[in-house]
């Protein structure tokens, strides 16, 4: 299994297990059990995400915006390195509660932050009890939270983002017989 495809269903996992995403579950739309979909795996491809936004997605939601590896070299230790980028969305709805556009975008970060900062938080612990079999080694230092909207109509949230990295066996034990 890659490492991509491995790291889709561990967050995938997350949004199913977090009690506000919760992916999967069963909810009632004007008096209709569907089954909510609260994460999404996207590409740079914008217009897809605002069409699954619009037409597809409960909020808040979760989407896995990017994945990227590559490889780095510390003093002769050639490693896999992987980036990983997180939004949490939410849409920023008035209400009576929340009469102006200002303290609905208010709110809907501030839930967001807090889910996001549960998910860091939820990370960072596997990684720590070495529960995550993916997540070998994370860089603390490459941790980036940037604040996010408007997108497509009127979600706001956060992007998460951070690094990891684990021996590159895959790279250094090489494979004789693939080649002949």
């Amino acid at each position: 299994m890659s490492k991509y495809i491995s790291r889709t269903a561990y967050f995938e996992a997350l949004a199913v297990a977090d009690p506000t995403i919760q992916h999967t579950a069963t909810i009632t739309v004007d008096g209709e059990a569907v089954v909510r979909n609260s994460f999404i795996q996207v590409s740079s491809d914008q217009d897809t995400l605002n069409a699954d936004m619009i037409n597809g997605l409960h909020y808040p939601f979760v989407v896995q915006a990017g994945f990227t590896a590559g490889l780095t070299d510390r003093d002769f230790d050639i490693r896999n390195q992987y980036q990983n980028r997180l939004q949490f969305l939410t849409k920023a709805v008035t209400s009576d509660g929340v009469p102006t556009k200002e303290a609905a975008i208010k709110n809907s970060k501030e839930q967001m932050y807090i889910i996001l900062k549960k998910w860091l938080n939820k990370i960072h612990a596997e990684v720590r009890e070495g529960c995550i079999g993916d997540i070998k080694k994370m860089d603390y230092a490459s941790v980036r939270i940037a604040d996010l909207g408007p997108i497509s109509d009127d979600f706001y949230g956060w992007e998460l983002s951070f690094s990891d990295d684990e021996p590159a066996h895959d790279i250094v034990d090489e494979d004789e017989d693939y080649f002949n």
